[in-house]
């Protein structure tokens, strides 16, 4: 449920992302994706496709390359599996991420973004930064149970998040 196929409403398909952390938009001409091995099921990325410097770059695994060009011909496992970022003409390999198992809406990257080992994440971040974690809860109290039905009930709780946080509602 964490990312929407804007070329398919309702649809919440897998997803991978390709990050760019230098300061020049990089081609993807002459590059393939591929779910594991043999690279020659994988899935060639279309020409002229760049991620700009600094930038993010979302593809759907849906299976669904008619979709357009940021649709792969193939889904992730649910019981993990390898994404694979290699040059179409040579089978050689670029990068490599074997996943575990992953629950729904879990994301499995590196964090920092494009460094150090691959991790699962505390949030998913399609399109943006590993770096996010989500806001944390503490210091909950709670209405004695059962509450006088007419009585007013106070609820508080402590909401910490490492950017700036819209709006909590309890």
């Amino acid at each position: 449920k964490t990312l929407a196929d804007p070329d398919e409403p309702g649809e919440t398909p897998d997803w991978l992302e390709l990050y760019n952390p230098g300061p020049e938009d990089v081609t993807l001409d002459g590059l393939g994706l591929a779910d594991g091995d043999p690279l020659e099921t994988g899935f060639a990325i279309t020409n002229g496709i760049t991620i700009p410097a600094g930038g993010y770059l979302v593809f759907y695994a849906d299976g669904d390359e008619k979709q357009g060009p940021l649709h792969t011909s193939f889904g992730l496992s649910a019981d993990g599996e390898s994404v694979i970022l290699y040059r179409v003409a040579t089978k050689e390999v670029i990068d490599r991420v074997d996943f575990p198992p992953l629950d729904a809406d879990q994301a499995y990257g590196r964090k920092p973004d494009g460094s150090g080992s691959p991790q699962i994440l505390p949030a998913a971040s399609p399109g943006s930064t590993n770096s996010v974690n989500p806001p944390r809860l503490s210091h909950l109290t709670k209405p004695p149970v059962p509450a006088p039905i007419s009585a007013p009930v106070a609820v508080s709780v402590t909401v910490t998040d490492n950017v700036s946080l819209a709006s909590v509602t309890l």
